[in-house]
């Protein structure tokens, strides 16, 4: 896939209409209500925290983690899937959403230390980790760093090997030359070059303004993260049941990387026929019901 088109759009202005996400509780999808917090780091960053229930010593909670410029509101609809007795943890990355904006602090070994802390913060003593393309980076980067804290992995759309990818690459070219506010129609084409299969407009709108939330600084920062992160450091001989969930159309990261991250984590591949880049968006049904497979077998 190639992102050269994005980079003929100039900057034009947030629309005025857009709203961020400060309410405490709020009911969503599948009437399921989820609690909203924020989380001060030690740097003094705050994250914010979507979350549903309580974590329990007895069994894992679930952490959904999403991808480049999307917030919690990328898994959204996963969370009003999942079952409402499991303790389900959604952060907003640093830069991403409604959290803070700071100058550094975004290559993927930062961004799973904010996670690692958000999850002391809240309690969390176990979990099973679904990330989503950078977010699967940041899984696999926690699970390297807090071996203690993660139970199993759901990686979506991952990358073995992400300095190398064509796709990465292309981001990052594209990123240099961001200007503040970032151009909506620029924002809109990525989005939906990640999927394949219909996504509502409602649910891309969503996706798409909480996208233009981030600074051009921000996607610079994260994408050339990427390009120098070690995906498998300290994860060579690890033990970390793992789900490899990958759609069969995705132009980001091809089969060959999803081969790789089986081989070192030990886990399957589950194949989603004519699916993009965003499993989650376009099969949410699907994706949570394997959410919550790994889960079971985390805890039996």
């Amino acid at each position: 896939m190639s992102f050269d088109f994005l980079t003929t759009y100039g900057a034009i202005s947030r629309p005025s209409s857009m709203a961020t996400n400060n309410d405490i509780t709020s009911t969503r999808p599948h009437g399921v209500a989820m609690n909203h917090s924020r989380v001060a780091l030690a740097d003094g960053v705050a994250l914010p925290v979507a979350s549903r229930g309580m974590p329990r010593p007895d069994r894992p909670s679930i952490v959904l983690l999403h991808g480049l410029t999307d917030s919690w509101r990328s898994f959204e609809e996963i969370a009003g899937r999942l079952p409402n007795d499991v303790h389900i943890a959604v952060p907003t990355l640093r830069g991403h959403g409604d959290a803070d904006r700071p100058l550094a602090g975004y290559r993927p070994d930062d961004l799973a230390s904010d996670v690692a802390e958000v999850l002391d913060h809240l309690g969390v003593e176990s979990a099973l980790v679904a990330g989503h393309s950078l977010g699967a980076v940041i899984a696999c980067r926690l699970a390297a760093a807090r071996a203690d804290l993660v139970a199993g992995l759901v990686v979506v759309g991952g990358f073995a090997a992400p300095g190398e990818n064509a796709a990465i690459r292309e981001v990052v070219e594209l990123s240099r030359d961001l200007v503040d506010p970032i151009d909506r129609a620029l924002v809109a084409e990525f989005q939906h070059g990640t999927t394949v299969q219909p996504v509502s407009e409602e649910r891309m709108d969503v996706f798409i303004a909480e996208s233009l939330l981030v600074p051009a600084h921000v996607w610079r920062a994260a994408a050339d993260g990427l390009v120098d992160v070690d995906v498998f450091a300290g994860l060579h001989g690890a033990t970390i049941p793992t789900s490899i969930v990958w759609g069969t159309d995705d132009p980001f990261t091809p089969l060959e990387e999803q081969e790789q991250l089986a081989q070192v984590l030990g886990g399957e591949i589950r194949r989603y026929s004519g699916t993009g880049h965003a499993v989650h968006w376009e099969q949410p049904e699907r994706f949570a019901a394997d959410v919550l497979d790994r889960w079971t077998r985390c805890i039996a």
